[in-house]
């Protein structure tokens, strides 16, 4: 395998960045709780990560409690409990000082503090080997499914999928009967759980679905206890790579038995002469291999001399270049903004790095919060469009693209942004100009004919009538060719103006070409003479408008106009024809002027 120095130096670079902003984080006093006793709730039901054996808290949580409390000087006492609710209840009358292990939620935010997270777990849908894989929770609207009693991750489905029943169950036997007698059809458990709980019974059980739900786990101290809070903090912060594994291999780790095979001995003891005998070659390789380390150990040193001035190089890059680019941490903090990020929410770099994108509120309506759980949990890139008012009250469309990267034993997030806005604008403009009139802004006869067709549609539902007014200009024509076409603008923008004032702001005014206008009355009464009486209204309205003065610049013209009235009762009718009706009686009535 052959290692380039730039594959080296780019995690060593991106390393030594963000171990330097961590280094500069400010600190508290755990001192202040060094020697007390503390005492705890727990889930007595929730394997492997919480559970009661002979009254002594077990599991992956009280492995965590258990380094907490040594580093943090402090003695824990278990409360004991039979259920996750009794916990719940304990805490709530103050028989004891915290959660071991809890997820954030505004209802316990009401009593409880919580630190920041120390572990997360993927929750996932379990049900018969029959039931299909499902894509989304939406899938399962009118369904049953089982859960934990009081569990956060059933709050949020419920608050999210209300249409979606819930059934609480206390126990893993319990779920599992449940799901066997087809009472629910899945349940909800976390991944981890899922062979501790359930072991043999797997070979009867499928995974049919993952749920898109961070599920990050803190120590909920109640309040009143903030200095107990401060202290688990910086326990949790103190937290290494190498102690998370090695509570991790303490519930994975398998020990095998063997008996031992006598016979071998004496093939052993004969293969310990050869042994010894070529331990002098081996020594002496060894010596190479101590000259070559010390060799690499100088050239290392060598590199990293020059590992700042790259750092700075990089950073200086990032920070400006044209694209909006930010960096967030796994805890959703943004640890790197530059400019031109800044400049593309409204906002400036300081206010960036003070967000965390869990508390984003345009990111949790978006798809750009669950883009962001989807990238840590699988690692993988993530892209799509969005449109968001930002924090800072700008309006902005972007692509954006989420690229997974591991620093420190933790993923972190560079976000890259690519402003659409103004394309946004211009296809909006195009699509405007698509269904208008140029001039005069109004519903062209594209747009007119879509809303009479939905017109006859209600008028038919609601048995009731609707009319078209098709309406003419007089001696438009002389008016153009006297004063020119720029006068004729103006006339026709004022008409327009005039006719919008008249008319319901359900009603319609359209313009077709010319001087021609249409205006579209629905939802008229179910009664024909009560409809035509309200349509004459409108119209005489409409001609005592247009029939007043114009002052069209430096022009004063008294104009008028013919309507024609088609009045129809809703129906399955073509609306061309309709048209060419209202047509023809504003005809009759321009040519009875003319007589």
């Amino acid at each position: 395998m052959v290692v380039t120095f730039w594959s080296l130096l780019t995690p060593v670079v991106l390393w030594l960045y963000f171990a330097t902003a961590y280094a500069a984080a400010p600190a508290h006093d755990s001192t202040v709780v060094s020697g007390q006793t503390f005492t705890f709730c727990f889930n007595p039901l929730w394997r492997p990560y919480d559970y009661a054996e002979h009254g002594i808290e077990k599991g992956i949580f009280g492995d965590y409690l258990q380094l907490f409390a040594t580093r943090l000087d402090i003695t824990v006492v278990p409360h004991p409990t039979d259920t996750w609710s009794d916990a719940l209840d304990a805490i709530k009358r103050g028989d004891c000082d915290f959660l071991v292990g809890a997820v954030k939620t505004p209802e316990r935010e009401l009593y409880l503090d919580f630190t920041a997270p120390y572990f997360d777990m993927v929750h996932v849908l379990i049900a018969k080997p029959d039931r299909p894989f499902i894509g989304s929770l939406g899938n399962l609207s009118g369904k049953t499914i089982s859960g934990p009693k009081n569990g956060a991750i059933m709050q949020w489905i419920a608050r999210d999928y209300p249409s979606i029943q819930q059934k609480y169950v206390e126990s893993a036997d319990e779920s599992m009967e449940t799901i066997m007698a087809d009472r629910v059809y899945a349940h909800v458990t976390p991944l981890d759980a899922l062979v501790s709980e359930y072991g043999w019974l797997l070979r009867n059980l499928k995974i049919i679905g993952k749920l898109d739900y961070s599920y990050p786990i803190s120590i909920a101290v109640r309040k009143g206890v903030p200095d107990l809070k401060d202290a688990f903090n910086i326990a949790i912060v103190s937290l290494t790579h190498e102690d998370q594994s090695a509570i991790s291999k303490r519930w994975t780790t398998f020990t095998f038995v063997e008996e031992v095979d006598y016979t071998i001995i004496w093939q052993v003891l004969g293969v310990t002469a050869l042994l010894l005998a070529s331990f002098a070659y081996w020594n002496h390789r060894l010596r190479q291999e101590v000259a070559k380390r010390k060799e690499l150990e100088s050239q290392l040193i060598e590199r990293t001399e020059s590992l700042s001035e790259a750092l700075d190089f990089n950073e200086t890059l990032l920070l400006n270049s044209p694209v909006p680019i930010g960096v967030y941490g796994e805890s959703g903090q943004c640890e790197l903004a530059n400019e031109a990020y800044a400049k593309f929410v409204g906002a400036t770099r300081e206010e960036l790095l003070a967000q965390n994108f869990y508390a984003i509120p345009s990111w949790k309506i978006t798809t750009l919060l669950s883009d962001c759980l989807t990238a840590l949990t699988f690692q993988t890139p993530q892209q799509r469009e969005a449109h968001v008012v930002t924090s800072f009250g700008k309006d902005v469309w972007f692509d954006y693209r989420i690229l997974p990267k591991h620093l420190r034993g933790q993923v972190h997030l560079l976000i890259q942004f690519f402003d659409l806005t103004e394309r946004k604008r211009q296809e909006e403009e195009l699509r405007h100009l698509a269904f208008h009139d140029t001039l005069t802004r109004l519903p062209n006869r594209r747009l007119l004919l879509d809303r009479l067709t939905q017109a006859l549609h209600l008028g038919k539902r609601e048995n009731s009538y609707l009319a078209v007014l098709f309406i003419d200009l007089n001696k438009f024509k002389q008016l153009n060719d006297t004063y020119g076409h720029d006068t004729g603008d103006q006339m026709l923008i004022e008409v327009a103006n005039r006719l919008q004032k008249l008319v319901r702001q359900s009603d319609t005014v359209a313009r077709l070409g010319g001087d021609e206008f249409i205006v579209l009355l629905s939802g008229l009464s179910a009664n024909a003479e009560q409809a035509a009486r309200c349509v004459q209204s409108i119209v005489d309205k409409i001609q005592s408008a247009l029939n007043a003065d114009y002052v069209l610049g430096n022009v004063n013209h008294h104009g008028s106009a013919s309507v024609g009235v088609k009045l129809i009762l809703g129906g399955d009718i073509d609306p061309d024809q309709v048209l060419k009706e209202a047509d023809s009686a504003m005809y009759l009535i321009k040519k009875g002027l003319s007589a």
